[in-house]
Protein backbone atom coordinates (compact mmCIF):
# COMPACT_ATOMS: atom_id res chain seq x y z
CA UNK A 1 0.00 0.00 0.00
CA UNK A 2 1.22 3.49 -0.78
CA UNK A 3 0.36 6.88 0.50
CA UNK A 4 0.55 10.00 -1.67
CA UNK A 5 0.37 13.61 -0.56
CA UNK A 6 -0.36 15.98 -3.43
CA UNK A 7 -0.20 19.70 -2.77
CA UNK A 8 -2.03 21.55 -5.51
CA UNK A 9 -1.85 25.22 -6.37
CA UNK A 10 -5.13 25.84 -8.16
CA UNK A 11 -6.63 28.89 -9.80
CA UNK A 12 -9.06 29.36 -12.68
CA UNK A 13 -6.55 28.54 -15.42
CA UNK A 14 -3.85 26.25 -14.04
CA UNK A 15 -3.15 23.42 -11.65
CA UNK A 16 0.50 22.88 -10.69
CA UNK A 17 1.84 20.09 -8.53
CA UNK A 18 4.27 21.71 -6.14
CA UNK A 19 5.11 18.76 -3.92
CA UNK A 20 4.80 14.99 -3.83
CA UNK A 21 5.59 12.57 -1.05
CA UNK A 22 5.66 8.84 -1.39
CA UNK A 23 6.03 6.36 1.45
CA UNK A 24 5.22 2.77 2.29
CA UNK A 25 2.78 2.21 5.12
CA UNK A 26 3.58 0.13 8.21
CA UNK A 27 4.65 -3.51 7.78
CA UNK A 28 5.49 -3.27 4.05
CA UNK A 29 5.51 -6.51 2.08
CA UNK A 30 8.05 -7.34 -0.59
CA UNK A 31 5.54 -6.43 -3.29
CA UNK A 32 4.67 -3.13 -1.60
CA UNK A 33 8.37 -2.25 -1.23
CA UNK A 34 8.94 -3.07 -4.87
CA UNK A 35 5.97 -0.93 -5.85
CA UNK A 36 7.23 1.81 -3.56
CA UNK A 37 10.63 1.81 -5.24
CA UNK A 38 9.12 1.83 -8.71
CA UNK A 39 6.74 4.63 -7.70
CA UNK A 40 9.60 6.64 -6.17
CA UNK A 41 11.71 6.25 -9.29
CA UNK A 42 8.79 7.29 -11.50
CA UNK A 43 8.08 10.35 -9.35
CA UNK A 44 11.74 11.39 -9.35
CA UNK A 45 11.87 11.06 -13.15
CA UNK A 46 8.83 13.33 -13.40
CA UNK A 47 9.58 15.94 -10.73
CA UNK A 48 13.17 15.43 -9.64
CA UNK A 49 14.39 15.23 -6.05
CA UNK A 50 13.90 18.95 -5.68
CA UNK A 51 10.15 18.35 -5.67
CA UNK A 52 10.37 17.31 -2.03
CA UNK A 53 10.58 13.54 -2.41
CA UNK A 54 13.75 13.43 -0.30
CA UNK A 55 12.04 15.10 2.69
CA UNK A 56 11.04 12.67 5.49
CA UNK A 57 7.37 12.54 6.37
CA UNK A 58 8.21 13.79 9.84
CA UNK A 59 9.44 17.14 8.47
CA UNK A 60 7.51 19.91 6.68
CA UNK A 61 8.09 20.44 2.96
CA UNK A 62 10.65 23.07 2.13
CA UNK A 63 9.30 26.43 0.92
CA UNK A 64 5.77 25.47 1.99
CA UNK A 65 4.49 27.60 4.91
CA UNK A 66 3.00 25.64 7.79
CA UNK A 67 -0.72 26.26 8.39
CA UNK A 68 -1.52 28.76 11.10
CA UNK A 69 -3.62 26.48 13.27
CA UNK A 70 -3.64 28.98 16.13
CA UNK A 71 -5.64 31.46 14.07
CA UNK A 72 -8.36 28.87 13.41
CA UNK A 73 -8.72 28.25 17.12
CA UNK A 74 -9.51 31.93 17.62
CA UNK A 75 -12.39 31.93 15.14
CA UNK A 76 -15.88 32.09 16.68
CA UNK A 77 -17.93 28.90 16.60
CA UNK A 78 -20.28 28.81 13.59
CA UNK A 79 -23.86 29.78 14.37
CA UNK A 80 -27.03 30.16 12.39
CA UNK A 81 -27.96 33.73 11.49
CA UNK A 82 -31.40 34.57 10.08
CA UNK A 83 -32.59 37.85 8.59
CA UNK A 84 -36.01 38.60 7.11
CA UNK A 85 -36.08 41.13 4.28
CA UNK A 86 -38.76 43.81 4.19
CA UNK A 87 -40.82 41.90 1.65
CA UNK A 88 -40.74 38.67 3.68
CA UNK A 89 -37.88 36.70 2.09
CA UNK A 90 -35.89 34.89 4.80
CA UNK A 91 -32.10 34.77 4.53
CA UNK A 92 -30.21 32.26 6.68
CA UNK A 93 -26.59 31.17 6.77
CA UNK A 94 -23.86 29.58 8.84
CA UNK A 95 -20.11 29.97 8.48
CA UNK A 96 -17.78 27.05 7.70
CA UNK A 97 -14.54 29.02 7.24
CA UNK A 98 -13.85 27.04 4.10
CA UNK A 99 -13.11 28.15 0.56
CA UNK A 100 -16.31 26.71 -0.93
CA UNK A 101 -19.88 27.91 -0.45
CA UNK A 102 -23.19 26.13 -0.94
CA UNK A 103 -26.08 28.48 -1.68
CA UNK A 104 -29.70 27.59 -2.27
CA UNK A 105 -33.12 29.13 -2.69
CA UNK A 106 -35.87 26.95 -1.23
CA UNK A 107 -39.47 27.49 -2.27
CA UNK A 108 -42.64 26.37 -0.49
CA UNK A 109 -43.95 24.80 -3.67
CA UNK A 110 -44.30 21.37 -5.24
CA UNK A 111 -46.61 18.79 -6.72
CA UNK A 112 -49.09 18.92 -3.80
CA UNK A 113 -50.14 22.38 -5.03
CA UNK A 114 -51.00 21.09 -8.50
CA UNK A 115 -54.34 19.94 -9.88
CA UNK A 116 -55.45 17.58 -12.63
CA UNK A 117 -55.07 20.27 -15.31
CA UNK A 118 -51.52 21.42 -14.50
CA UNK A 119 -50.23 18.18 -12.93
CA UNK A 120 -46.52 17.81 -13.67
CA UNK A 121 -45.70 21.52 -13.74
CA UNK A 122 -43.21 21.19 -10.84
CA UNK A 123 -41.41 18.40 -12.68
CA UNK A 124 -41.18 20.59 -15.76
CA UNK A 125 -39.93 23.59 -13.73
CA UNK A 126 -37.11 21.42 -12.42
CA UNK A 127 -35.97 20.80 -15.99
CA UNK A 128 -36.42 24.43 -17.05
CA UNK A 129 -34.15 25.75 -14.29
CA UNK A 130 -31.08 27.74 -15.36
CA UNK A 131 -32.22 27.93 -18.97
CA UNK A 132 -32.35 31.21 -20.93
CA UNK A 133 -33.30 34.18 -18.77
CA UNK A 134 -33.82 37.47 -20.56
CA UNK A 135 -30.63 38.39 -22.42
CA UNK A 136 -28.66 35.56 -20.77
CA UNK A 137 -28.91 32.45 -22.94
CA UNK A 138 -28.70 28.93 -21.59
CA UNK A 139 -25.39 28.48 -23.43
CA UNK A 140 -23.98 31.58 -21.77
CA UNK A 141 -25.12 30.41 -18.33
CA UNK A 142 -23.46 27.02 -18.79
CA UNK A 143 -20.17 28.58 -19.92
CA UNK A 144 -20.20 31.16 -17.14
CA UNK A 145 -20.88 28.57 -14.45
CA UNK A 146 -18.06 26.42 -15.82
CA UNK A 147 -15.68 29.39 -15.92
CA UNK A 148 -16.57 30.34 -12.36
CA UNK A 149 -15.76 26.78 -11.28
CA UNK A 150 -19.25 26.16 -9.90
CA UNK A 151 -22.11 23.72 -10.28
CA UNK A 152 -25.88 24.12 -10.16
CA UNK A 153 -28.85 21.83 -9.57
CA UNK A 154 -32.61 21.99 -9.20
CA UNK A 155 -34.93 19.44 -7.62
CA UNK A 156 -38.70 19.21 -7.26
CA UNK A 157 -40.46 17.36 -4.46
CA UNK A 158 -44.01 17.17 -3.23
CA UNK A 159 -43.72 20.19 -0.96
CA UNK A 160 -40.58 22.09 -1.96
CA UNK A 161 -38.56 23.29 -4.91
CA UNK A 162 -34.79 23.59 -4.50
CA UNK A 163 -32.39 25.69 -6.59
CA UNK A 164 -28.82 25.20 -5.41
CA UNK A 165 -25.24 26.06 -6.39
CA UNK A 166 -21.75 25.27 -5.12
CA UNK A 167 -18.81 27.55 -5.86
CA UNK A 168 -15.71 29.26 -4.49
CA UNK A 169 -16.90 31.72 -1.87
CA UNK A 170 -15.47 34.72 -3.75
CA UNK A 171 -18.01 34.03 -6.54
CA UNK A 172 -21.03 34.64 -4.30
CA UNK A 173 -22.32 37.76 -6.15
CA UNK A 174 -22.59 35.95 -9.48
CA UNK A 175 -24.37 32.86 -8.13
CA UNK A 176 -26.74 34.87 -5.92
CA UNK A 177 -27.82 36.78 -9.03
CA UNK A 178 -28.13 33.57 -11.08
CA UNK A 179 -30.33 31.80 -8.52
CA UNK A 180 -32.45 34.89 -7.95
CA UNK A 181 -33.00 35.37 -11.69
CA UNK A 182 -34.05 31.72 -11.95
CA UNK A 183 -36.80 31.99 -9.34
CA UNK A 184 -37.95 35.37 -10.67
CA UNK A 185 -38.05 34.36 -14.32
CA UNK A 186 -41.55 34.05 -15.76
CA UNK A 187 -40.67 34.32 -19.47
CA UNK A 188 -39.64 30.88 -20.70
CA UNK A 189 -38.11 30.32 -24.12
CA UNK A 190 -40.59 28.26 -26.12
CA UNK A 191 -37.90 26.41 -28.08
CA UNK A 192 -36.16 25.32 -24.90
CA UNK A 193 -39.51 24.38 -23.41
CA UNK A 194 -40.26 22.12 -26.38
CA UNK A 195 -36.82 20.50 -26.04
CA UNK A 196 -37.34 19.77 -22.36
CA UNK A 197 -40.81 18.35 -22.94
CA UNK A 198 -39.28 16.02 -25.51
CA UNK A 199 -36.66 14.93 -22.97
CA UNK A 200 -39.39 14.42 -20.36
CA UNK A 201 -41.18 12.03 -22.70
CA UNK A 202 -38.19 9.70 -22.46
CA UNK A 203 -37.97 10.14 -18.67
CA UNK A 204 -41.65 9.35 -18.23
CA UNK A 205 -41.29 6.32 -20.48
CA UNK A 206 -38.40 5.01 -18.37
CA UNK A 207 -40.35 5.68 -15.18
CA UNK A 208 -43.20 3.49 -16.41
CA UNK A 209 -40.94 0.44 -16.01
CA UNK A 210 -39.28 1.52 -12.74
CA UNK A 211 -40.97 -0.53 -10.06
CA UNK A 212 -39.68 1.43 -7.08
CA UNK A 213 -40.80 4.79 -8.48
CA UNK A 214 -44.18 3.43 -9.51
CA UNK A 215 -44.76 1.90 -6.09
CA UNK A 216 -44.07 5.23 -4.34
CA UNK A 217 -46.31 7.11 -6.75
CA UNK A 218 -49.06 4.51 -6.31
CA UNK A 219 -48.80 4.61 -2.51
CA UNK A 220 -49.23 8.39 -2.44
CA UNK A 221 -52.03 8.36 -5.00
CA UNK A 222 -54.18 5.90 -3.04
CA UNK A 223 -53.21 7.03 0.46
CA UNK A 224 -54.36 10.61 -0.32
CA UNK A 225 -56.96 9.94 -3.01
CA UNK A 226 -55.14 11.70 -5.86
CA UNK A 227 -55.25 15.18 -4.28
CA UNK A 228 -52.60 17.18 -2.43
CA UNK A 229 -49.83 14.75 -1.48
CA UNK A 230 -51.56 12.24 -3.73
CA UNK A 231 -50.69 14.23 -6.86
CA UNK A 232 -47.94 12.58 -8.94
CA UNK A 233 -44.39 13.88 -8.63
CA UNK A 234 -43.57 12.69 -12.16
CA UNK A 235 -45.32 14.54 -14.96
CA UNK A 236 -48.23 12.38 -16.23
CA UNK A 237 -47.92 11.30 -19.84
CA UNK A 238 -51.27 12.87 -20.72
CA UNK A 239 -49.98 16.34 -19.72
CA UNK A 240 -46.75 16.26 -21.73
CA UNK A 241 -48.58 17.72 -24.71
CA UNK A 242 -51.05 19.79 -22.68
CA UNK A 243 -48.77 21.93 -20.49
CA UNK A 244 -47.59 25.29 -21.81
CA UNK A 245 -45.13 27.97 -20.72
CA UNK A 246 -48.13 29.96 -19.46
CA UNK A 247 -48.89 27.13 -17.01
CA UNK A 248 -45.36 27.40 -15.64
CA UNK A 249 -45.59 31.19 -15.33
CA UNK A 250 -49.00 31.07 -13.62
CA UNK A 251 -47.82 28.44 -11.14
CA UNK A 252 -44.72 30.48 -10.24
CA UNK A 253 -46.73 33.69 -10.02
CA UNK A 254 -49.00 32.09 -7.45
CA UNK A 255 -46.42 30.28 -5.31
CA UNK A 256 -43.00 31.90 -5.80
CA UNK A 257 -43.81 34.77 -3.45
CA UNK A 258 -41.48 36.37 -0.86
CA UNK A 259 -43.03 34.71 2.20
CA UNK A 260 -42.48 31.31 0.57
CA UNK A 261 -38.80 31.86 -0.28
CA UNK A 262 -35.81 30.99 1.90
CA UNK A 263 -32.23 31.81 0.90
CA UNK A 264 -29.89 29.47 2.79
CA UNK A 265 -26.11 29.13 2.61
CA UNK A 266 -23.23 27.34 4.29
CA UNK A 267 -19.77 28.89 4.09
CA UNK A 268 -20.54 32.59 3.69
CA UNK A 269 -20.50 35.87 5.60
CA UNK A 270 -24.09 36.56 6.59
CA UNK A 271 -23.96 40.32 6.10
CA UNK A 272 -22.68 39.92 2.54
CA UNK A 273 -25.40 37.36 1.77
CA UNK A 274 -28.15 39.60 3.14
CA UNK A 275 -26.90 42.55 1.10
CA UNK A 276 -26.88 40.52 -2.13
CA UNK A 277 -30.26 38.94 -1.38
CA UNK A 278 -31.77 42.38 -0.81
CA UNK A 279 -30.47 43.55 -4.19
CA UNK A 280 -31.61 40.40 -6.01
CA UNK A 281 -34.88 39.48 -4.28
CA UNK A 282 -35.90 42.53 -2.26
CA UNK A 283 -37.89 43.98 -5.15
CA UNK A 284 -40.30 41.03 -5.42
CA UNK A 285 -43.68 42.42 -4.37
CA UNK A 286 -45.50 40.75 -1.52
CA UNK A 287 -48.84 39.25 -2.64
CA UNK A 288 -52.13 40.59 -1.40
CA UNK A 289 -53.26 37.07 -0.54
CA UNK A 290 -51.21 34.03 0.44
CA UNK A 291 -52.73 30.85 -1.07
CA UNK A 292 -53.93 28.41 1.59
CA UNK A 293 -52.47 24.92 1.66
CA UNK A 294 -55.16 22.30 1.08
CA UNK A 295 -54.97 19.66 3.78
CA UNK A 296 -53.99 16.17 2.66
CA UNK A 297 -56.02 13.62 4.57
CA UNK A 298 -54.69 10.07 4.76
CA UNK A 299 -57.36 7.59 3.62
CA UNK A 300 -55.65 4.35 2.55
CA UNK A 301 -56.57 2.03 -0.29
CA UNK A 302 -55.12 -0.21 -3.00
CA UNK A 303 -53.01 0.50 -6.10
CA UNK A 304 -52.32 -2.56 -8.25
CA UNK A 305 -50.76 -2.66 -11.72
CA UNK A 306 -50.05 -5.96 -13.47
CA UNK A 307 -46.95 -6.09 -15.67
CA UNK A 308 -45.46 -9.17 -17.29
CA UNK A 309 -42.36 -7.15 -18.19
CA UNK A 310 -41.27 -6.53 -14.61
CA UNK A 311 -38.58 -9.04 -13.51
CA UNK A 312 -39.89 -8.98 -9.91
CA UNK A 313 -43.12 -8.43 -8.02
CA UNK A 314 -43.13 -5.31 -5.82
CA UNK A 315 -45.29 -5.22 -2.69
CA UNK A 316 -45.50 -2.19 -0.42
CA UNK A 317 -47.77 -1.78 2.60
CA UNK A 318 -47.97 1.69 4.11
CA UNK A 319 -49.77 3.37 7.00
CA UNK A 320 -50.38 6.88 8.24
CA UNK A 321 -47.10 8.18 9.64
CA UNK A 322 -46.30 11.47 11.36
CA UNK A 323 -45.75 15.02 10.11
CA UNK A 324 -42.53 17.01 10.43
CA UNK A 325 -43.75 18.93 13.48
CA UNK A 326 -45.19 15.89 15.27
CA UNK A 327 -43.80 15.14 18.74
CA UNK A 328 -43.34 11.50 17.66
CA UNK A 329 -40.94 12.42 14.83
CA UNK A 330 -37.73 11.36 16.70
CA UNK A 331 -39.30 8.06 17.75
CA UNK A 332 -40.45 7.45 14.16
CA UNK A 333 -36.87 7.96 12.92
CA UNK A 334 -35.58 5.47 15.50
CA UNK A 335 -38.28 2.95 14.54
CA UNK A 336 -37.36 3.34 10.88
CA UNK A 337 -33.69 2.65 11.65
CA UNK A 338 -34.58 -0.29 13.87
CA UNK A 339 -36.64 -1.90 11.08
CA UNK A 340 -33.97 -1.08 8.47
CA UNK A 341 -33.62 -3.58 5.66
CA UNK A 342 -31.94 -3.52 2.28
CA UNK A 343 -31.15 -5.80 -0.65
CA UNK A 344 -30.20 -9.46 -0.57
CA UNK A 345 -26.92 -8.49 -2.28
CA UNK A 346 -24.89 -5.40 -1.56
CA UNK A 347 -21.90 -4.38 -3.65
CA UNK A 348 -20.53 -2.61 -0.59
CA UNK A 349 -20.33 -5.79 1.50
CA UNK A 350 -22.57 -7.64 3.94
CA UNK A 351 -22.36 -5.22 6.86
CA UNK A 352 -24.99 -2.68 5.86
CA UNK A 353 -27.79 -2.69 8.42
CA UNK A 354 -27.26 -6.37 9.23
CA UNK A 355 -28.57 -5.92 12.79
CA UNK A 356 -31.88 -4.41 11.70
CA UNK A 357 -35.07 -6.44 12.09
CA UNK A 358 -35.72 -6.80 8.37
CA UNK A 359 -32.22 -8.12 7.79
CA UNK A 360 -32.38 -10.59 10.66
CA UNK A 361 -35.98 -11.71 10.24
CA UNK A 362 -36.45 -11.52 6.46
CA UNK A 363 -33.34 -11.16 4.29
CA UNK A 364 -31.20 -13.67 6.19
CA UNK A 365 -33.68 -16.57 6.58
CA UNK A 366 -35.56 -16.16 3.27
CA UNK A 367 -33.08 -16.42 0.39
CA UNK A 368 -35.81 -15.80 -2.18
CA UNK A 369 -36.54 -12.26 -0.91
CA UNK A 370 -34.61 -9.92 -3.18
CA UNK A 371 -35.14 -6.74 -1.13
CA UNK A 372 -37.05 -5.69 1.95
CA UNK A 373 -36.81 -2.13 3.26
CA UNK A 374 -38.75 0.05 5.67
CA UNK A 375 -39.73 3.49 4.34
CA UNK A 376 -40.53 6.61 6.32
CA UNK A 377 -41.77 9.76 4.58
CA UNK A 378 -42.50 13.06 6.34
CA UNK A 379 -44.58 16.00 5.12
CA UNK A 380 -45.82 19.19 6.69
CA UNK A 381 -49.18 17.73 7.74
CA UNK A 382 -48.90 13.97 7.24
CA UNK A 383 -46.53 11.08 6.65
CA UNK A 384 -46.21 7.50 5.37
CA UNK A 385 -44.53 4.55 7.08
CA UNK A 386 -44.34 0.98 5.86
CA UNK A 387 -42.35 -1.80 4.20
CA UNK A 388 -41.49 -2.30 0.53
CA UNK A 389 -40.30 -5.76 -0.61
CA UNK A 390 -39.57 -7.57 -3.87
CA UNK A 391 -39.29 -11.20 -4.97
CA UNK A 392 -39.83 -13.38 -7.99
CA UNK A 393 -43.49 -13.71 -9.00
CA UNK A 394 -43.59 -17.35 -7.84
CA UNK A 395 -42.84 -16.23 -4.27
CA UNK A 396 -45.16 -13.21 -4.24
CA UNK A 397 -47.83 -14.79 -2.02
CA UNK A 398 -45.22 -15.82 0.55
CA UNK A 399 -43.64 -12.37 0.33
CA UNK A 400 -46.89 -10.70 1.30
CA UNK A 401 -47.19 -12.94 4.38
CA UNK A 402 -43.60 -12.19 5.43
CA UNK A 403 -44.20 -8.43 5.22
CA UNK A 404 -47.44 -8.71 7.23
CA UNK A 405 -45.69 -10.80 9.90
CA UNK A 406 -42.98 -8.17 10.35
CA UNK A 407 -45.53 -5.38 10.62
CA UNK A 408 -47.50 -7.32 13.24
CA UNK A 409 -44.28 -8.06 15.14
CA UNK A 410 -43.99 -4.31 15.70
CA UNK A 411 -46.94 -4.56 18.08
CA UNK A 412 -44.80 -6.63 20.43
CA UNK A 413 -42.08 -5.47 22.78
CA UNK A 414 -38.82 -3.84 21.72
CA UNK A 415 -35.78 -4.92 23.69
CA UNK A 416 -33.45 -2.30 25.14
CA UNK A 417 -30.42 -3.47 23.12
CA UNK A 418 -32.00 -3.05 19.69
CA UNK A 419 -33.49 0.30 20.67
CA UNK A 420 -30.14 1.61 21.95
CA UNK A 421 -28.44 0.45 18.74
CA UNK A 422 -31.11 2.10 16.57
CA UNK A 423 -30.82 5.37 18.53
CA UNK A 424 -27.05 5.43 18.09
CA UNK A 425 -27.35 4.64 14.38
CA UNK A 426 -29.94 7.39 13.91
CA UNK A 427 -27.78 9.98 15.65
CA UNK A 428 -24.68 8.80 13.78
CA UNK A 429 -26.35 9.04 10.36
CA UNK A 430 -27.78 12.47 11.22
CA UNK A 431 -24.49 13.92 12.46
CA UNK A 432 -22.42 12.45 9.62
CA UNK A 433 -24.82 13.99 7.11
CA UNK A 434 -24.21 17.38 8.69
CA UNK A 435 -20.52 17.06 7.82
CA UNK A 436 -21.57 17.77 4.25
CA UNK A 437 -21.75 21.48 3.46
CA UNK A 438 -24.51 21.03 0.89
CA UNK A 439 -26.64 19.05 3.35
CA UNK A 440 -26.16 21.76 6.00
CA UNK A 441 -27.43 24.41 3.58
CA UNK A 442 -30.36 22.22 2.56
CA UNK A 443 -31.18 21.42 6.20
CA UNK A 444 -31.29 25.13 7.03
CA UNK A 445 -33.53 25.94 4.07
CA UNK A 446 -35.98 23.10 4.56
CA UNK A 447 -36.25 23.55 8.33
CA UNK A 448 -37.02 27.26 7.98
CA UNK A 449 -39.78 26.43 5.49
CA UNK A 450 -41.25 23.75 7.76
CA UNK A 451 -40.61 24.81 11.35
CA UNK A 452 -39.71 28.49 11.24
CA UNK A 453 -36.69 28.33 13.57
CA UNK A 454 -34.07 25.66 12.90
CA UNK A 455 -33.56 22.95 15.53
CA UNK A 456 -29.91 22.52 16.52
CA UNK A 457 -28.12 19.16 16.26
CA UNK A 458 -27.93 19.09 20.08
CA UNK A 459 -31.71 19.48 20.35
CA UNK A 460 -32.36 16.74 17.82
CA UNK A 461 -29.89 14.33 19.44
CA UNK A 462 -31.46 14.97 22.84
CA UNK A 463 -34.91 14.18 21.43
CA UNK A 464 -33.57 10.91 19.98
CA UNK A 465 -31.97 9.99 23.31
CA UNK A 466 -35.34 10.41 25.02
CA UNK A 467 -36.95 7.60 22.98
CA UNK A 468 -37.75 4.47 25.01
CA UNK A 469 -38.90 0.93 24.09
CA UNK A 470 -42.33 1.74 25.52
CA UNK A 471 -42.48 4.85 23.33
CA UNK A 472 -41.80 2.74 20.21
CA UNK A 473 -44.40 0.18 21.19
CA UNK A 474 -47.03 2.88 21.63
CA UNK A 475 -46.05 4.50 18.31
CA UNK A 476 -46.15 1.18 16.44
CA UNK A 477 -49.66 0.53 17.74
CA UNK A 478 -50.73 3.99 16.62
CA UNK A 479 -49.32 3.43 13.13
CA UNK A 480 -50.94 0.04 12.65
CA UNK A 481 -54.31 1.32 13.83
CA UNK A 482 -54.74 3.27 10.59
CA UNK A 483 -56.08 1.70 7.43
CA UNK A 484 -53.32 0.18 5.28
CA UNK A 485 -52.36 1.33 1.81
CA UNK A 486 -51.38 -1.52 -0.50
CA UNK A 487 -49.32 -0.98 -3.67
CA UNK A 488 -48.43 -3.89 -5.96
CA UNK A 489 -46.53 -3.82 -9.26
CA UNK A 490 -45.33 -6.68 -11.49
CA UNK A 491 -46.92 -10.10 -11.81
CA UNK A 492 -49.75 -9.57 -9.32
CA UNK A 493 -51.67 -12.80 -9.99
CA UNK A 494 -50.46 -14.52 -6.79
CA UNK A 495 -50.72 -11.48 -4.52
CA UNK A 496 -53.74 -11.60 -2.17
CA UNK A 497 -56.41 -8.92 -2.32
CA UNK A 498 -56.48 -5.77 -0.21
CA UNK A 499 -59.19 -7.22 2.02
CA UNK A 500 -57.01 -10.23 2.89
CA UNK A 501 -54.12 -7.97 3.90
CA UNK A 502 -56.40 -5.66 5.88
CA UNK A 503 -57.92 -8.63 7.73
CA UNK A 504 -54.52 -10.08 8.62
CA UNK A 505 -53.20 -6.72 9.83
CA UNK A 506 -56.23 -6.08 12.03
CA UNK A 507 -55.90 -9.42 13.83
Amino acid sequence: KLRFLLLLDVDMNRAGIIGVRLAALSRPTRSSLSLSCRGYAAAVSLFGKSAGLDVPLTEPLRDIPAPDTASYAKLPAPKLEVTTLKNGVRVASTETYGHVTTLGIYVDSGSRYENARNSGVSHVLEHMAFKSIGARSHFRTVREVEYQGGSTMAAASREQMVYQAEFLRTRLPYFMTLLADTVKNRDFDRTEFAEQMKALEQIVKETESNGQTLILEGLHAEAYRHVGLGMPLVCPGRNLSALTTDDLSDFMQQLYTPQRLVVAAAGVEHAALVDLAEKSLGSIPAPKEVPAKAASQYVGGEWRVHSNESPVTNIAIGFRGVAWADADLPAMCVLHTLMGGGNSFSAGGPGKGMYSRLYQNVLNPYHWVQSCTAFNLFYSDSGLFGIHATSAAADAASLGKVVVDELLRMKGQFNATEVARAKNQTKSAFLMNLESRSIVAEDIGRQLLIYGPRLSPQQLCASIDSVTPAHLQRLAGKILSSLPTLAVYGDTSAVPSYDVFASQLSS
